[in-house]
């Protein structure tokens, strides 16, 4: 029976990150929604006023972000943007025929350092906004750490915990957690 299901990962690899990938995808929405991190509002759409869609937002449409929440909103956006363009990148890669099975092999291992990384990305933000703070980001890249909260002024104490709970969970010293404060 295991060395089926072996044969049967080592097969259908590619697909099994994908899904993954999109488990994760669909965790992460569940957890922003259940933590009012955004809402799905279905409302009619006037069809016949086309030229709206083309003006700025109005500041009495549903997206009253205050200033500060805009940082946040924006960059988890542009993050996603550039994974997914990085993820089809690599997919590409891995189902070209003409790829070698050196290139294969990396690009599959990229795409599970990009699903560990997202994973470690969601459980960081989700325990900082589990521990109180509104909104919250990590920026891990070349093995340092760096969060931005939402917060005005954080205590060394309060620091402390924030970079006791990143170390543990990315795997890094203390010493390379950076915490920037982003006030409204």
């Amino acid at each position: 029976m295991v060395k089926f299901i072996t044969i049967i990962v080592k097969e259908y690899r590619p697909h099994f990150i994908i899904g993954s990938l999109l488990l994760l995808l669909v965790i992460g929405m569940i957890v922003l929604r259940s933590f009012g991190g955004f809402s799905i509002v279905k409302e009619e759409i006037n069809t016949e006023d086309e030229e709206v869609f083309l003006q700025d937002p109005d500041t009495d449409d549903n997206w009253n972000l205050e200033r500060g929440e805009e940082f946040f909103v924006e960059y988890r956006l542009e993050r996603e943007r550039i994974r997914s363009r990085e993820i089809d990148i690599l997919q590409g890669l891995i189902n070209n025929p003409n790829s070698t099975p050196e290139s294969k092999r990396e690009a599959e291992q990229k795409l599970m350092q990009i699903q560990k990384i997202m994973e470690q990305e969601l459980a960081v933000e989700n325990s900082l906004v589990a521990m109180g703070y509104k909104y919250a980001i990590l920026f891990y890249q070349n093995g340092n750490a760096n969060i931005v909260v939402n917060a005005q002024a954080l205590t060394r104490e309060e620091k402390a915990r924030i970079a006791e709970i990143v170390s543990k969970i990315i795997g890094v010293e203390r010493y390379q957690v950076f915490i920037t404060e982003k006030g409204n």
